[in-house]
């Protein structure tokens, strides 16, 4: 499945949403078709078990897109960077605040909102401090996917525990080495430019 998935999007066959249906269909025809041991009314369970998991998540959704709209509305985020502005005097300056800022917004916003919000106000700033910006944007990703697995409103906390029907505070207490793993490889890409662009030119 992975061999389907990530060829398929990098040879544009299908891009990275559609490539959740595919693996959708993928499954399918190899538990139909190949193992021969998925029957029908397992479809059927596997739709209500998905509903039920699908009803949790758009709770926290919901809760999220209310605080982004809430968070850019009252100009959160442009307060925030105009503070961190005023005593920024160092690129290494730059990269300790703005890692900091991330691993914050992360913990409140999913990846595209910060993106949208954010990324045209960082940007030219990382820019005046000397980064390249596909350091930069890199850096940015590595942040707010960080997110994702950190509370109050990390998605991937709250799949986890829909999934494995584990309490969320035993699936918090569970990602905290992979947290910190995660941060390590953060301070690396931040501090080693060099591994980002190794590609990119």
């Amino acid at each position: 499945m992975p061999v389907f998935i990530l060829g398929g999007i990098y040879s544009g066959f299908f891009t990275a949403t559609e490539s959740a249906a595919m693996a959708v269909v993928y499954a399918l025809v190899v538990e139909f078709f190949i193992h021969r041991e998925f029957k029908l009314h397992q479809l059927y369970e596997a739709f209500i078990e998905t509903a039920e998991m699908l009803g949790l998540l758009f709770l926290i959704l919901i809760t999220a897109t209310s605080l982004n709209k809430y968070m850019t509305f009252e100009g959160i985020p442009q307060m925030m960077v105009d503070y961190l502005s005023t005593f920024i005097n160092s690129k290494t300056t730059f990269i300790i605040f703005v890692n900091i800022l991330l691993l914050i917004v992360g913990c409140f916003m999913d990846v595209m909102s910060a993106i949208l919000v954010l990324a045209p106000i960082l940007t030219p700033m990382s820019i005046h401090y000397g980064m390249d910006p596909v350091h930069f944007g890199i850096m940015m990703i590595v942040n707010l996917e960080i997110g994702y697995i950190t509370p109050p409103i990390g998605i991937n906390l709250f799949v986890a525990s829909g999934i494995f029907k584990e309490p969320l505070g035993a699936v918090v207490k569970s990602v905290i080495p992979y947290i910190g793993i995660m941060i390590i490889g953060l301070l690396i890409i931040s501090f080693v430019p060099e591994i980002s662009l190794m590609f990119a030119k």
